[in-house]
């Protein structure tokens, strides 16, 4: 995309796809498939499972905000997630139409850049610059 990295994501129609992709950029079922066998500390047991966790970001394909917007750090929390989004309500629709499919995002940390455009007639006008930090504060 231009030189520019980009988080992977999936438009799902169903539970089964979503946990797929899921597993393929890394979310575990539990806390215990990243700690394995080992007999760990309380604090080493953290460090891992913090250093080691991968997250997707599942939300509808069309919302407003961050509405119905849900970081998933294991299986169970996305299929939760996939659950509360998939038919429900798509914001402002005029025919009360229902999401029928649900997107999932890799979860990227660090600094992130969203730029607004506004198009009209074929001419774009950038609206706006963000830079968000989503680095972990506090724990």
């Amino acid at each position: 995309a231009g030189g520019l990295e980009v988080v992977q994501q999936q438009s799902c129609e169903n539970l089964e796809e979503a946990l797929e992709f899921a597993r393929k950029l890394g979310v575990v079922e539990d806390e215990e498939e990243i700690i394995g066998r080992e007999n760990l500390d309380a604090e080493k047991r953290k460090v891992r499972i913090t250093t080691q966790r991968k997250m997707v970001v599942v939300k509808p394909p069309r919302g407003v905000a961050s509405d119905d917007v849900h970081l998933c750090s294991n299986l169970a929390s996305v299929r939760m997630a996939f659950d509360k989004v998939h038919h429900s309500p798509v914001f402002g629709s005029p025919t009360s139409s229902k999401h029928e499919r649900v997107l999932l995002q890799e979860f990227a940390s660090g600094v992130e850049y969203a730029v607004d455009v506004v198009c009209k007639d074929g001419e774009r006008k950038v609206a706006a610059l963000w830079r968000y930090d989503k680095r972990s504060a506090n724990g």
